[in-house]
């Protein structure tokens, strides 16, 4: 039996190795033929894009975690650019997922890797999958490119991210790079707000005007992010990680260099111009000073310091005549929406009308065509397709059953968080406040869910679950130490 174990053993390793091999040939020989046509062709953004997804697979072969943590900077700057040469038109992230995927699969493959217990929040997730696959074999209209951004990126993104973080310090490094992703942003942003023209401007040589819709004095910025939702929460999520870090730092030159970050971040965040990230900010600054205790101080003053700064300028934006006229009708179309989403949501309560159908069914459910209709196409009269509610999106799409597991999945993550909470140091970088930053954040974006939605910007679940799995693993670590000191002390 043992040497039948052992033939086993040693044919399962060699067959490994063998899918290993082709895989990798499959990939190299696919690499050169595209660089080989860009460079003929003098495409020099693809040569660009697939110099940088040979670094990205060099990174993911070395290790997944830096394979990662380069995907989570990257993407969103990339995702411009990867649709123009690949014929199967997949994006940047959602190739690079792929990788590392495939990568974190063989490594479990050939190193044997037991699967590992679940907890009731990832189990929500992966049932939250199978429900949705279930709807899309019942809506023609939810097209794979659609399940991939809504359903799977989610359960892709968070388990990729917790294979990814084996220590604390890679937990460190993901921090670091979220924060560069909202200072780039930022950076952007106030290029677009002070020159009028999009980030992409000096990319692709000529002049291409800034995306945001006219708000008052400028157009909104939105940076690589594409919809100022995501370009508002990713800054705020930069801010508070500087907030976190500036706290625990011991060198004067850092805590001097994240404190000086803040300002320039927070003009980022206001040239958004958007209503949902500044009650999420808000929301989480308030969270934050109720869920630390050795950094209460600095979170009271930074607060106080901003309500000042906003009270100064507030009578500026009241008197902002475009601004509020903006606003008075925003909010009259949201109430029709709201009103449209509930009517589908009575008329299907259990399953919803089914993924990827609010926009067809708006005709039958309407409650006022003054603010939901757009207009005509080819004869044919076109509504708004989103209700800007997650809540009430997911409602009238899925039903209680899919409301219940997809926002269960989050409640449970946090209730996850507030429990690792407990069992983290006071204080450090991976201490009881990181958990705190996590709950504060995740709670901010939650109460802004109502305001908009985030189905179709895959990056902002990527910021959501990352954190959820730098949470689990901290709290696996913690454990993991606490039961080998256990073990030690018997030994004693």
């Amino acid at each position: 039996m043992g040497a039948l174990r052992s033939f086993l053993a040693a044919l399962y390793r060699r067959l490994v190795r063998i899918l290993l091999i082709v895989a990798g040939l499959a990939l190299f020989v696919g690499i050169e033929l595209q660089l080989a046509n860009a460079i003929n062709a003098a495409m020099f953004i693809n040569i660009f894009i697939i110099i940088s997804i040979v670094i990205a697979m060099m990174l993911i072969i070395v290790s997944p975690t830096w394979g990662f943590i380069f995907w989570l900077f990257f993407s969103p700057f990339a995702k411009y650019f990867i649709r123009t040469f690949l014929p199967i038109r997949i994006g940047f992230d959602m190739l690079l997922l792929g990788l590392l995927v495939t990568a974190i699969l063989f490594r479990a493959l050939a190193h044997r890797t037991r699967l590992p217990k679940l907890i009731l929040p990832e189990w929500l997730l992966i049932a939250s999958f199978v429900y949705s696959m279930v709807l899309r074999n019942a809506s023609a209209i939810a097209t794979p490119a659609y399940l991939s951004q809504i359903i799977l990126t989610p359960l892709v993104v968070y388990f990729v991210a917790k294979s990814a973080i084996v220590k604390k310090e890679h937990i460190g490094w993901i921090l670091l790079a979220m924060l560069l992703v909202g200072l780039s942003w930022t950076l952007l942003g106030i290029y677009e707000q002070q020159s009028g023209h999009s980030w992409l401007s000096p990319l692709v040589g000529f002049d291409v005007q800034a995306q945001g819709e006219s708000m008052g004095s400028g157009h909104r910025s939105l940076g690589p992010a594409g919809h100022y939702y995501l370009y508002g929460n990713a800054i705020i999520l930069a801010i508070l990680i500087t907030m976190h870090r500036a706290g625990w730092t011991r060198k004067i030159t850092s805590k001097v260099l994240h404190y000086s970050l803040l300002p320039i971040l927070l003009l980022g965040l206001y040239y958004g111009y958007s209503r949902a990230p500044y009650l999420a900010f808000a929301f989480a600054l308030l969270l934050m000073l109720l869920l630390v205790r050795l950094s209460f101080k600095r979170y009271f003053v930074f607060t106080a310091a901003i309500v000042v700064v906003v009270t100064i300028l507030l009578s500026v934006w009241v008197s902002d005549k475009v601004l509020e006229g903006r606003l008075e009708s925003s909010s009259s179309s949201r109430l029709a929406f709201n009103a449209t989403s509930m009517n589908m949501f009575k008329a299907h309560p259990v399953f919803g009308i089914g993924l990827r159908r609010y926009q067809e069914s708006v005709p039958d459910y309407v409650s006022s065509i003054k603010h939901l209709h757009r207009g005509s196409a080819f004869g044919v009269a076109t509504y708004w397709s989103r209700p800007h509610n997650e809540y009430l999106l997911v409602l009238a799409e899925q039903g209680i059953v899919g409301f219940l597991l997809y926002f269960g999945c989050y409640i449970t993550f946090i209730i996850t968080a507030f429990r690792v909470r407990s069992k983290l140091d006071k204080a450090g970088v991976f201490g009881a406040e990181f958990a705190a930053l996590v709950i504060a954040f995740v709670f901010g974006v939650l109460l802004t869910m109502i305001t908009d939605e985030f189905q179709n910007w895959l990056y902002m679940y990527a910021i959501i679950f990352v954190l959820f799995a730098a949470v689990v693993r901290l709290g696996e670590m913690a454990a993991a130490n606490k039961l080998i000191v256990n073990v030690d002390s018997n030994d004693v």
